[in-house]
């Protein structure tokens, strides 16, 4: 493969290396975002039933 790109080993080697750091990153940070919305949709859950509490309350009196 190195002597088909005129690159030495050591540059495919170190190609690899990058690209599986890149993907390592990238699956992190995709996992950080579905993280945070889960975490958005557990608050607008909790704001909701807050609000439905809130008017069951008002509605009682």
């Amino acid at each position: 493969m190195a002597h088909a790109l005129c690159l030495t080993e050591r540059q495919i080697k170190i190609w690899f290396q990058n690209r599986r750091m890149k993907l390592k990153k990238e699956i992190q940070a995709i996992k950080e975002l579905n993280e945070q919305e889960k975490q958005a949709q557990a608050q607008k859950a909790a704001a909701a039933a807050a609000a439905a509490a809130g008017v069951g309350q008002v509605e009682q009196n």
